[in-house]
């Protein structure tokens, strides 16, 4: 370890709890609720502790990233190898690499589409693809120059810089944020084919759709729906964006969640568990939308260096070993936790619903009687790390390859929470 890397370590051992909370209070920015009981610095598997020795189960996964969970070995060993044994370098984009070509040849083949383009953020590949979608309807619709109408719908949500913020219609997003771009058509209510044929005009060039609205809730819309929505893109000549950031790539017991429906999108949207550990995103499509883009109209200059898109191959690797024993996992998994939440669903005050598919599970609250933010407190209390969706339900996704015992670490605490005496 080399001296700075040593010094680091040293200061982050000797500042307290209460003395790093204290400088995030009063140096960062405050845009996340944040827990400020605890400062944590170790995770393993499904697991994480923080300073104090308190062991948590991480039901949360950053947001459905850590796809085989903390400390994950193969992604460390290949960034390691990497950055010293291989010595791949960090260079510009009009520099050609090794794994930028494996990774977009890979995600071809997974998706069954034609292209790749790679960037960091989930948020840079919506914008990327409306972009794409934009130009396409343009130059090969010929939807009039500055014209193109994108739709979305409503609790959706597809990130926060100001283009995917035009696409959401939740208020709390956008206020204070605007003008936003013309062009979005963002108040089109999910699962209702009838309000989306309604909202489609001439000039509709891209129709961007979440398979299940994650932060919405954990919406699961009909399979009809989902595959009317295909037909109508196909019969209108739009383009179905699937924004599977989310639930890409084994969240939801399927590769893409967009299986589940028996559909193909016209570009397909992936992040989070596409890099684990390492900030990497894709948009992967038909090459007559993927083509549209010349050199110099897009870039990044982190987008698909070496280094993410090597880790990320190591991550697909992982995804898909094995039979795709971890999708499976998911899969089985999944219809573990949420049959035993239901049982104590019946017994809680506070539960309406517990909704989901694979390790993508919502327990919706019944929030005239709590609030989801005290729950979610309640249940760090207890050593439960779950996440917050629209304010509505508590967001379960744990790592893909959690097991049964991890699971039913974690049950007793949902009850302690969920079921009061």
């Amino acid at each position: 370890m080399g001296k700075i890397a040593m010094d680091l370590a040293k200061q982050i051992k000797a500042s307290s709890t209460q003395a790093l909370i204290s400088m995030q209070r009063i140096y960062g920015c405050q845009h996340y609720p944040r827990y400020e009981k605890a400062i944590f610095i170790k995770g393993d598997g499904v697991w994480l502790w923080d300073k104090d020795g308190k062991k948590y189960f991480d039901g949360n996964a950053t947001y459905s990233t850590n796809a085989g969970g903390h400390r994950n070995e193969e992604l460390i060993a290949t960034l390691h190898s990497l950055l010293e044994e291989q010595c791949i370098p960090l260079t510009a984009n009009v520099l050609m690499g090794p794994t930028h070509a494996l990774l977009v040849r890979e995600l071809a083949l997974l998706t069954g589409l034609d292209k790749a383009l790679i960037m960091n953020t989930g948020a840079e590949a919506v914008e990327t693809s409306l972009k794409i979608a934009r130009r396409w309807a343009e130059k090969a619709k010929g939807v009039p120059k500055d014209s193109v109408e994108i739709i979305s719908f409503l609790n959706c949500f597809h990130g926060r810089t100001i283009a995917a913020t035009a696409t959401s219609s939740d208020p709390h997003y956008r206020d204070g944020f605007g003008a936003f771009p013309p062009g979005f058509i963002h108040s089109v209510p999910y699962d209702d084919i009838a309000a989306l044929k309604r909202a489609i005009t001439p000039n509709t060039g891209a129709i961007l759709i979440e398979p299940i609205q994650c932060e919405g809730g954990m919406i699961i819309p009909t399979k009809r729906y989902f595959t009317q929505v295909r037909e109508l893109c196909t019969e209108r000549k739009i383009l179905m964006i699937a924004d599977e950031i989310q639930t890409g790539l084994g969240r939801t017991g399927k590769l893409f969640c967009c299986e589940w429906f028996g559909v193909k999108p016209d570009l397909i949207l992936l992040g989070k568990a596409l890099g684990q550990i390492i900030p990497v995103s894709a948009v992967v499509g038909i090459k007559e939308a993927m083509n549209i883009l010349e050199p110099g109209q897009h870039g990044s200059t982190f987008g698909g260096t070496s280094i993410s898109c090597g880790v990320a191959l190591a991550s697909l690797a992982q995804i898909t070993q094995n039979e795709m024993a971890w999708v499976k996992n998911a899969e089985t998994m999944g219809q573990y936790f949420r049959r035993e939440l239901r049982k104590l669903q019946k017994k809680s005050p506070y539960i309406k619903t517990i909704r989901g598919r694979g390790l993508a599970i919502g327990i919706e609250i019944n929030t005239n009687r709590i609030s989801t933010k005290v729950l979610i407190e309640q249940l760090l209390e207890e050593g439960v790390v779950s996440g917050n969706a629209h304010n509505i339900a508590l967001r379960v996704t744990p790592a893909l390859n959690v097991c049964k015992e991890a699971i039913d670490w974690a049950l007793p605490r949902f009850e302690k929470v969920l079921c009061p005496r």
